[in-house]
């Protein structure tokens, strides 16, 4: 069985406040996004240097789950540009007592491919440092890494 990337945070925050935090792309993962993550089967595009990755909103269940699936993509990179293509990212949200708990899986996203450690990498930073912070205080740090 394939093991997909996987990364989990508890954060002391409403679910509405971290479910609009994640919609908020920007704000901590890349400053170059155009299009919206915050409707359902809205499109959005994220670029990082001569990286872009084409998004389309499949799932939006507000404070509960977002999936967001790869349309296209360049990760220039790699031999293979279009390595994510056709991946998602689940976002699942749940509160638990006085924290929310945030789940992130990159469906597609395994050891095999080529990018796998690199994107590990990159994920880590931006959901365990970037996303945790823009929740914690409102800043985060989009661009602060790259997956290359």
């Amino acid at each position: 069985m394939e093991q997909h990337y996987a990364a989990g945070i508890s954060v002391n925050a409403p679910a509405q406040q971290v479910f609009d935090q994640i919609c908020n792309v920007p704000a901590w993962w890349a400053a170059n996004v155009r299009g919206s993550a915050s409707r359902l089967h809205s499109t959005f595009t994220v670029t990082l240097r001569d990286t872009y990755v084409d998004f389309k909103v499949e799932e939006f269940n507000p404070c509960e789950r977002i999936v967001w699936r790869v349309t296209d993509c360049h990760l220039h990179w790699l031999g293979n540009k279009k390595e994510w293509q056709g991946t998602a990212l689940v976002w699942d949200i749940r509160r638990q007592q006085d924290t929310t708990a945030i789940s992130m899986t990159h469906q597609g996203l395994t050891p095999a491919l080529a990018c796998y450690n690199d994107c590990k990498a990159g994920w880590d930073f931006y959901i365990h440092e970037s996303l945790l912070q823009l929740i914690a205080t409102r800043e985060g740090h989009p661009d602060g890494r790259r997956c290359t």
